[in-house]
C-alpha cells in the first residue's frame, strides 16, 4: 500500500500543478514568475512532484512500458560522466547570456500553442522528440539536459532534510533500480546528491523500509 499511496499522491500533485500552469497560460498571468518562485521555495521537490515536463516524461514511460517493460539505461561508465552534462550546459548558458538558463522562449512557444495560435515551433518539436525518447527511457531530459533542475540541485546541496538509510538495509539495490535519476542510493547513508529530485521512488521500493525521511547526517556520506 505504501508504494501505491506515494505514487498516487505524486501524480495528483503533478496534475494539480499542470492545471494551474495551463489556467495561468490561458489567462495570461505571470506564469514563469510563479513557477520560478515555487521552484526556489521547494527546491528539487519541484522536479519530482510538480514539474509538468517530468510528468510528461513519466506518462510517456508508463505507456512505453506496455511495449518494453524495462527502460533503456545508459552504460554506467558513460552515465558517470554524462550526469554532469546539465551543469556544463548551465555554465555555458551563463557564459553566452542565458540562452538555456531560463527556458522562457520554450514556455512562450508552448503557451502560444495552448492559446490557439497553432504555431509549429521548436518547443513543439522538442515535446515530440522528448515524448518519443521517454517511451523507452526514464527522465533523460531531467538527468542530462535540464539546467533549471541543475540549479535547484546545487541550491539543495546543503539541505538539512533528506533520505537516510537505516542499518536494516540488506543491499538488495531495489532503491537504486527504481531511482528516476539513476543514483546509486544503496551506496549512500544520507542522500544529498544534487541530482536527487525527491520523488521518493527509492523509499517506496525498499522491501525492508530501510529508507526514511529525516534530518541529514552531515558526517556520513
Amino acid at each position: 500500500m505504501k508504494i501505491k499511496k506515494i505514487s498516487i499522491f505524486r501524480v495528483i500533485a503533478q496534475l494539480i500543478y499542470l492545471n494551474i500552469f495551463i489556467a495561468g497560460v490561458l489567462s495570461r498571468n505571470y506564469i514563469m514568475l510563479f513557477i520560478t518562485a515555487t521552484a526556489i521555495l521547494l527546491g528539487p521537490i519541484f522536479c519530482g512532484w510538480m514539474c509538468f515536463v517530468g510528468l510528461y516524461q513519466d506518462i510517456c514511460r508508463y505507456l512505453g512500458a506496455l511495449v518494453k517493460k524495462e527502460p533503456i539505461e545508459i552504460n554506467k561508465k558513460i552515465h558517470r560522466w554524462l550526469k554532469y552534462s546539465r551543469y556544463f550546459i548551465l555554465i555555458g548558458s551563463l557564459t553566452i547570456g542565458g540562452l538555456f538558463l531560463f527556458p522562457g522562449k520554450a514556455w512562450g512557444n508552448f503557451a502560444a500553442i495552448l492559446q490557439g495560435h497553432g504555431k509549429i515551433n521548436a518547443a513543439f518539436y522538442f515535446l515530440i522528440i522528448l515524448g518519443f525518447a521517454s517511451l523507452f527511457t526514464r527522465r533523460f531530459f531531467c538527468r542530462y539536459l535540464c539546467t533549471f533542475g541543475a540549479k535547484l540541485g546545487l541550491f539543495a546541496l546543503a539541505r538539512p532534510i533528506t533520505i537516510n538509510k537505516k542499518d536494516t538495509c540488506v543491499s538488495c539495490k531495489c532503491c537504486s533500480k527504481e531511482c528516476l535519476m539513476n543514483i546509486n542510493v544503496d551506496k549512500i547513508n544520507s542522500l544529498a546528491n544534487p541530482n536527487c529530485i525527491n520523488c521518493l521512488k527509492c523509499v517506496e521500493a525498499c522491501p525492508n523500509n530501510s529508507l526514511k525521511i529525516g534530518l541529514r547526517n552531515y558526517f556520513k556520506p
